[in-house]
């Protein structure tokens, strides 16, 4: 996947990356060889763009998260941060 190695052994967190620019911005990171986290509300879309990175030979995973007042580790997505090792 990677077309340079410019941000390997980085980690890149991006919000809002189920969809849209949030999505161009992560697979443009894990094109770059960036290890990429990305976070947001819908799990379907994170989701989708864990799977694009990965067919692509990338390392991604993701949080979902709620709105203002939920409680913290009670958001879907909780089990898809886990297998993500910086390391």
């Amino acid at each position: 996947m990677s077309h340079s190695l410019r941000l390997q052994d980085r980690v890149a967190l991006v919000t809002g990356g189920g969809t849209g620019i949030g999505r161009a911005a992560a697979l443009a990171f894990a094109r770059d060889g960036a290890r990429v986290v990305v976070a947001g509300r819908r799990e379907a879309e994170l989701l989708g763009t864990v799977a694009l990175i990965r067919q692509q030979g990338g390392r991604c995973a993701c949080r979902a998260h709620g709105c203002v007042g939920q409680r913290p580790g009670s958001g879907a997505g909780d089990d898809h941060a886990g297998p993500f090792r910086a390391s």
